[in-house]
Formats: C-alpha cells, structure tokens, sequence
C-alpha cells in the first residue's frame, strides 16, 4: 500500500505540467486553419478536464490521510 501512496502525491505534482501542456497546444496551432470557438471550446474542456482530475486526485488523497477509525487516536475517559 506504501507504494501507491508514493505515486499519489507524484500524480498531484504533475498537474501543472499537464496543464501547461493542455494550454499550450492552442499556441501550435498558429498554421492551421483552427477557429477561435474551436480554441475556446478546446480551453475550456481542457480546463474542465484539469479541474476534475484535480478534484478527483485530491479527493483520494485526503480520504488516504484520513484515519480509518476516527476514535482509535480519542484517548479513554
């Protein structure tokens, strides 16, 4: 389990770059006859995209750091 949990914040570090690489595709397209809607829609899926990969990654990581029995670290009355 050690092992995946190494990779998970690995995955989270990477999102910027992936991002990076999502908004820079548009910046390629300079010679093609690609219009500013078909830019804009792909902005914005790819936004979309990041953004639920982002929730969906960090969604994991917090219920891994969550305790799995909330009252084993309570301290007996």
């Amino acid at each position: 389990m050690a092992h995946g949990r190494s990779r998970l914040p690995d995955a989270l570090a990477v999102l910027p770059l992936i991002g990076f690489l999502i908004f820079s595709v548009p910046l390629i397209w300079g010679g093609m006859e690609i219009g500013t809607a078909t830019a804009l829609i792909y902005l914005f899926w790819g936004w979309f995209g990041l953004c639920l990969l982002t929730a969906v990654l960090s969604t994991i990581a917090s219920r891994r750091m969550r305790p799995d029995d909330p009252e084993a670290g309570a301290p007996d009355p």
